[in-house]
C-alpha cells in the first residue's frame, strides 16, 4: 500500500487533475490558455487573420483582438467558450455578446461607440485575485460532482457535499492532522482511516471479505450501490 490515506486522497485527486484536464471542456484551463485557443482556431479554422491586444479587461471573461483583416479591435466573450469546442457553432450562437470595431483610446483603452463599453483593465487588486481563485475552486467543485454522479453513481447532493469535504482537504492537506482526516473519512466513506486501513491490510493478506464491512458502510452512507464503492475503492486499492 503505497499511502494510508489513499481512500481519502482519491476524491482530493479529482482537484488535482481538474488542473492540467484535456481540451475537451474538462478541467479547469487559465483565462490566458482558452483566449489563445479561442484565437487559434479562429485563424486556424475560421481562416481569419487575429491577435490578441488585451487578454484581461475590465469586463469579466472578455478578451481584445485586433483583426488584421478588417484593420478592426473585436471583443469577445468567452466565458462560455471551452478548449477545442466547435468554433462555427460558438461564434453563431455567442454572437450577440461580442463588440466589433472597437475604437482604441490609448492608455490601454478600448471602447465600442454605439453601447460606450470599455475595455480596460489596471493591475489585479487583492480582491480581483479572489474573485478569480473563488471561481477556479466552483469550477473544480462542478467538475467533480459531474465525476462523482456520472462515474459512481453519487446522487447530486451527495457529490456536491462530497465535493466541498474534497477541496477543503485539498486546501488545507499540509496542516491536517490524524483526528481531521480520521472525521473527513468517517463523513465521506462512513469508516475511520485506520478502519479502512485495517480491512485493506487484511485484503491484502488474502481476506477476500476484509472489505465488505467497508463497503456496505460507504454504500449507505453515499447512498449508492456496494457495486459503486468498489469501483471506486479499486482505481487505487491495485496501486
Amino acid at each position: 500500500m503505497k499511502h494510508l490515506l489513499l481512500l481519502i486522497l482519491v476524491i482530493t485527486s479529482m482537484f488535482l487533475t481538474a488542473c492540467t484536464g484535456g481540451g475537451s471542456g474538462d478541467g479547469v484551463f487559465t483565462h490566458q490558455q482558452i483566449a489563445d485557443n479561442f484565437v487559434w482556431q479562429l485563424n486556424y479554422d475560421l481562416d481569419y487573420d487575429v491577435e490578441i491586444v488585451k487578454t484581461n479587461t475590465k469586463q469579466w471573461d472578455y478578451i481584445v483582438v485586433y483583426d488584421h483583416d478588417l484593420n478592426s479591435y473585436d471583443a469577445y466573450d468567452l466565458s462560455e467558450y471551452y478548449l477545442n469546442m466547435d468554433i462555427d457553432y460558438f461564434m453563431y450562437k455567442y454572437e450577440p455578446h461580442f463588440y466589433y470595431d472597437l475604437d482604441y483610446l490609448g492608455n490601454n483603452i478600448y471602447e465600442h461607440y454605439n453601447s460606450g463599453v470599455r475595455f480596460t483593465k489596471s493591475k489585479n487588486t487583492s480582491a480581483d485575485q479572489a474573485k478569480v481563485q473563488e471561481l477556479v475552486d466552483n469550477i473544480k467543485v462542478k467538475n467533480s460532482i459531474e465525476k462523482l454522479t456520472v462515474q459512481f453513481g453519487l446522487p447530486p447532493q451527495r457529490a456536491k457535499t462530497i465535493a466541498a469535504y474534497g477541496l477543503q482537504i485539498h486546501k488545507n492537506k499540509s496542516q491536517m492532522t490524524t483526528y481531521q482526516y480520521d472525521q473527513y473519512s468517517k463523513a465521506i466513506l462512513g469508516s475511520t482511516i485506520s478502519e479502512i486501513q485495517g480491512a485493506i491490510n487484511s485484503h491484502l493478506s488474502g481476506n477476500a471479505n476484509a472489505l465488505d464491512s467497508i463497503y456496505k458502510k460507504a454504500a449507505k452512507t453515499n447512498n449508492i450501490s456496494k457495486a459503486h464503492v468498489k469501483k471506486l475503492a479499486d482505481l487505487f486499492i491495485k496501486n
